[in-house]
């Protein structure tokens, strides 16, 4: 079963996040100039990106876990978690070895890797995940505050302070968006109101639906694609 409403929302996040490295790109890498009215609106545009895509996760991650036998989750988990760590390490490798100045060390698909493996001790807590979730962005908030003195431990936001990542997304505090979208599955379940999420599939939400579906995909290519679009054009 396919709730359709969420790949619709997930689709429109693939689109703002095209926008907004779009905005990156030809700031930062091509030195194009906006307004700066322009750029206060996508600094607070981008955050809104990164949490809609994590609670997202943590909500599918109810719903595609609730009918599954432990096996054929602790598979299919360790599968994506392999899948996405090595994405990321190629991520790392091509940005450190050909755009160092835009180098990413730890960003959202190394998050996603970890929070894969990490939301297997949350399944059966989905009522308590809020309360899991608070904790958890207490701690980011008082690791922000420490200084590291080497990278192993960046994954927990406790990184040198002259640390840089052009895509910067760690355990803490992030997690807790995804342990909330959890809970929020979950207490939409005891209510009986996941139904409201089953849309009818129409012309005007199809592509938004279809990005959804491919968002690990359009993450992927929208990049590179952007990239030799600015270097034609600019």
């Amino acid at each position: 079963m396919r709730y359709l409403a969420i790949d619709s929302i997930r689709g429109l996040s693939v689109i703002g996040m095209i926008c907004y490295h779009a905005y990156y790109l030809f700031i930062h890498v091509f030195w194009g100039k906006t307004s700066q009215l322009f750029d206060v609106y996508m600094r607070w545009f981008q955050p809104i990106i990164g949490i809609t895509f994590i609670f997202l996760a943590g909500f599918s991650f109810f719903l595609s876990s609730r009918n599954k036998t432990l096996w054929i989750l602790l598979r299919g988990t360790f599968i994506r978690a392999g899948i996405l760590w090595i994405l990321a390490l190629t991520i790392t490798y091509v940005t450190y070895t050909f755009f160092y100045e835009q180098r990413i060390g730890f960003g959202i698909i190394h998050f996603f890797a970890i929070a894969s493996l990490l939301s297997l001790w949350f399944i059966r807590t989905g009522k308590w995940n809020i309360f899991f979730g608070i904790g958890i962005l207490l701690l980011g908030t008082y690791f922000s505050e420490l200084d590291g003195k080497n990278l192993w431990l960046m994954p927990f936001w406790i990184a040198p302070k002259v640390y840089f990542s052009a895509d910067y997304y760690p355990v803490f505090p992030w997690f807790w968006y995804f342990l909330i979208g959890h809970s929020c599955a979950y207490w939409m379940n005891q209510f009986n109101t996941l139904s409201c999420l089953l849309w009818k599939k129409n012309l005007i939400l199809s592509p938004l639906i279809f990005i959804g579906q491919h968002a690990l995909l359009f993450y992927l290519l929208h990049v590179p694609i952007l990239y030799i679009f600015f270097s034609l054009f600019f």
